[in-house]
Parts: structure tokens; C-alpha cells; sequence
């Protein structure tokens, strides 16, 4: 089915079946340029093409629901997109054995939902993503992605998007190839918000972050962790569980361009006291933190007089990966016990 301009259409309770195809065809449903108010409801296709919907530059109020999707095709798309697509959303679908990328959001699309649908690779995927986005406004709500492997993973951000919003999804990974990833996240204020993602391999990280500015909070990592790529800046990460996973820092990442606090299997944050004995100038504080602190995050408080050096300043100093010294100036001639605190990034 073609639309044309300005055509209003609805494809409802059918059932669509390609015997077989070459090349780019095998489409099910190509939304013609400028054409708006298109719905596919309740249908069930079979063996699509390259791909099952294509909408085309400049068409809007797409709704795609409550359907399910085969295909055999190497490289089958259960909807891709030109340039100024907008208003489309995608929901309670089933799509299965697909191959390759399932859904493609080209360059300046907008307005695109994305929820509550189950998403089941075959044994013989060999795509990169199963969602690829490029574009603006674009939420990715509710769905569960089963048997994800081969390539990165279930969802790919890419450089140029903007306000992309993950939540809620369910990410089973194969744990057979230690290259894949969850989630490969580029753009600027990309949220990825309440996810879970089981089975990654320990070797590999659910969440590949290289954002320019963005929030990932409370999220359920299984096996896997959180990569900070160099180029990633400006990012909030909180409230996230990493259960049997780590942080990984490229050399060069900006650290202190995030904010990463609060994280479960990851502690960036405590405090308690130290004694400096008499007849000592400092004492070494063992932190217990999974990351090197900066220097801006420490304080420090005397619970008593200095003694000898109340005249004298104190200070932190050797900073490390898991000590930093606490300072007076002359030995104080007394034990002294100081309260310190380190606050998140």
C-alpha cells in the first residue's frame, strides 16, 4: 500500500503476506511525502521486505499498534524514516526472527514514540542495533528486548539527536559475545531512566556513554556496568544499581564534567572521623572509595582544638585512589580527631 499526499488512510484486522521478494521491495505500507493521519492497527505481517513501513520526508501522524512482524530479509526494518518524519508512534507491537536493525529514525525525525512492544532477534542476527535514532523528541517506553546479541546491542543514540528518552525497557542480553552493549548513547540531554538489562557478559558494560549532556538514573545493571567514554560530558548518573558491575572511565574522560552519585556496587560518596595521634603532623585516611576523589569534594572538620598547632592551619593533601592525608602544621602534642566528608561528583 502507497499513500499519497494529503490522503488519510486506516489498514486495520488484516493479515499481510509476501511470498517472496528481491532486493529493496517487500514493503507493506510506504507513507508518501507530506502524508499525514495513516494507521495500522491490529494487523499481522508476514515475511516483509526490507521494509515493513516507510514513511517518507515530511510525513506525520503515523500510528503503527497492536500488531505483529516476521521477516526473513537480511536486513528487514519494521519502519524506517526520511528526514522530517514526525508524529509517530509505535505501540503493543511483535516482532520477531528479524535479522538486522528493526527500527531506523533517520536524520531529523521528531516526535517519535516507541512503547510497550517485545522485540525477539532470530539465532542469525547479525545487525549492529535492533532501534537506530537520529532525531529530536524521540521516547523509547516500556519494551523488551530479548536474546540481543552480535553487533552493540538493543539501542543506539546517535550524534545529532536531541532530548532521546529511554525508560522502562527490559534489555536481555546474550552473554556469549563480550562486544555488545545495551544501550550506545550519543546526543545531547539523553535520559535513560529506570531500565533493567540482565545477562551482559562481565566482560562488556550495559550502558556505553558518550553523550554531551544527559541524566542515567536508576537503572538495574545485571553482570555489566556503566562505560565514560572521553568525549561524554555533562552527564548526571544516580540512583543506579550495578549489581556484579563496575564504572569504566576512558583515559581522558573530564570526570568532573559529571555528576555521579549514589549508585548501588559503586560508592563515590561517605564519611566518618579519623584520630591524628600526638607526635604526628598528618594522618593517612583510607576513603574506600571506587574512584579517586576530587579535591573539591572533601572536607574536613576538627572536633577538638588543635593543641600545640591551634596557631596553624590544617589541610588534605595526597590525594589517591585510596588515601588522602589530613595535615596540621606542627604536632599538636595531643590526639585529635577529625570528622571528614566526601561528596559525589
Amino acid at each position: 500500500t502507497k499513500t499519497h499526499p494529503y490522503y488519510t488512510l486506516l489498514l486495520e484486522n488484516s493479515k499481510f503476506e509476501v511470498d517472496s521478494f528481491t532486493g529493496d521491495l517487500g514493503r507493506i505500507l510506504a507513507v508518501g511525502q507530506s502524508a499525514s493521519n495513516i494507521k495500522f492497527l491490529n494487523n499481522n505481517v508476514i515475511n516483509f521486505g526490507k521494509r515493513a513501513i516507510f514513511a517518507d520526508d515530511n510525513s506525520s501522524d503515523i500510528t503503527v499498534a497492536n500488531s505483529k512482524f516476521t521477516t526473513k530479509h537480511a536486513t528487514g526494518w519494521l519502519l524506517d524514516t526520511d528526514p522530517g518524519a514526525s508524529n509517530i508512534k509505535m505501540s503493543n507491537l511483535k516482532m520477531s526472527d528479524f535479522q538486522a536493525t528493526v527500527l531506523s529514525i533517520d536524520s531529523n525525525t521528531s516526535n517519535v514514540v516507541i512503547e510497550n512492544s517485545t522485540f525477539t532477534a532470530s539465532s542469525t542476527f547479525s545487525g549492529d542495533y535492533y532501534i537506530d535514532i537520529l532525531g529530536d523528541n524521540i521516547i523509547v517506553d516500556g519494551n523488551t528486548f530479548l536474546n540481543t546479541k552480535t553487533g552493540y546491542g538493543a539501542i543506539q543514540v546517535q550524534s545529532g539527536s536531541t532530548n532521546v528518552t529511554l525508560t522502562n525497557n527490559y534489555i536481555d542480553m546474550d552473554d556469549s559475545d563480550p562486544s555488545d552493549y545495551a544501550m550506545y548513547l550519543y546526543g545531547s540531554n539523553t535520559k535513560v531512566l529506570n531500565n533493567t538489562v540482565i545477562g551482559n557478559p562481565s566482560s562488556s558494560y550495559a550502558i556505553q556513554a558518550r553523550m554531551s549532556s544527559g541524566i542515567i538514573a536508576n537503572n538495574y545493571l545485571e553482570n555489566d556496568g556503566i562505560s565514560m567514554r572521553s568525549d561524554s560530558t555533562n552527564i548526571d548518573v544516580y540512583g543506579n544499581n550495578l549489581v556484579n558491575g563496575s564504572f569504566y572511565y576512558e583515559p581522558g574522560v573530564d570526570i568532573n564534567s559529571h555528576k555521579i552519585y549514589n549508585n548501588r556496587g559503586y560508592l563515590t560518596a561517605t564519611s566518618t572521623t579519623t584520630t591524628l595521634t600526638s607526635g604526628n603532623t598528618y594522618v593517612a585516611v583510607t576513603h574506600g572509595l571506587d574512584i579517586t576523589p576530587a579535591t573539591s569534594t572533601i572536607s574536613i572538620i576538627p572536633l577538638e582544638d588543635l593543641g600545640n598547632a591551634s596557631t596553624t592551619n590544617f589541610w588534605i593533601s595526597n590525594i589517591g585512589a585510596s588515601t588522602f592525608r589530613i595535615n596540621v602544621g606542627i604536632d599538636p602534642g595531643k590526639d585529635v580527631d577529625f570528622s571528614w566528608n566526601i561528596g559525589s561528583y
